[in-house]
């Protein structure tokens, strides 16, 4: 009987920890005690193959995320109504990768994927390969998981890309696993080595796209200085108002590799 009394109390308390941290609200000015990275596309890319060498951080609370969006083409409209595809590696748990794909704001397709390695200790290659009838993403050239026609056909569209590394802050960010930044060791780095995309020709369908779409049908980049022509060190914006979330300046070019970094401000 006080066995069960035990276990009574323990599933009140988890359960009470789990309202709690689903209920908050992001905490903007606690976000704004920090600062993280972030580059994004100003053009668009027609769907394709996206690879990286990335080597990730193990901090407790910080993300490593690569991800495509058409928010910008549904931004005066409705947020909810954007896609994205991506993968996110978090610091709390670097021996997994987080495969994710959104449909206009509101269906989430996300697989944690085991990695049998610490992401955090050496490069690797992270790809994700936009097919006819299948998205699929590899780690090291080996297939972790595919999505489905009827989803993947929603997201043969062209989009900008991302590729930030920022602090996981609120109640929300701490509900779903990421950690908590606000007891982590800081600066923290994450790499990224290499980008590659290869253009699928026989998916360019949009003719009359009216943003900027990229014109080359490969392209590589080792990040040694920013190529304005593509990238630009973007601002992360709060959803609701637009207005900055935290300062994401911390983007440094170079040999052997692009560092980003996540700092208390």
């Amino acid at each position: 009987m006080r066995y069960l009394g035990v276990r009574l109390l323990a599933f009140f308390i988890i359960a009470f920890k789990m309202v709690v941290c689903t209920a908050q609200p992001i905490e903007v000015e606690n976000y704004k005690k920090y600062s993280g990275a972030c580059l994004s596309s100003s053009q668009f890319f027609n769907p394709g193959t996206y690879s990286f060498d990335v080597k990730a951080s193990n901090t407790s609370g910080v993300i490593f995320c690569a991800f495509l969006t058409d928010f910008e083409v549904n931004r005066s409209e409705d947020y909810l109504k954007h896609i994205e595809l991506g993968f996110e590696l978090v610091g709390e748990s670097t021996d997994t990768i987080k495969c994710v794909a959104v449909l206009y704001g509101r269906k989430y397709h996300i697989e944690d994927v085991p990695l049998g390695f610490n992401a955090a200790e050496n490069f690797h290659n992270y790809k994700m390969i936009q097919e006819k009838d299948t998205i699929k993403w590899l780690v090291d050239d080996k297939l972790v998981w595919t999505l489905s026609a009827d989803v993947a056909h929603q997201l043969l569209k062209p989009m900008r890309l991302f590729v930030n590394f920022r602090p996981a802050v609120s109640h929300c960010d701490i509900g779903y696993g990421w950690g908590c930044i606000r007891t982590a060791t800081l600066p923290t780095f994450a790499y990224v080595k290499k980008f590659r995309y290869t253009r699928n020709t026989s998916l360019e369908t949009n003719t009359n796209f009216k943003f900027n779409l990229f014109d080359k049908k490969c392209f590589a980049d080792r990040f040694r200085r920013l190529n304005s022509d593509l990238w630009q060190i973007s601002a992360i914006d709060l959803i609701k108002g637009n207005k900055p979330l935290y300062k994401t300046q911390n983007v440094i070019f170079g040999k052997p590799f692009l560092k980003m970094v996540v700092n208390r401000d």
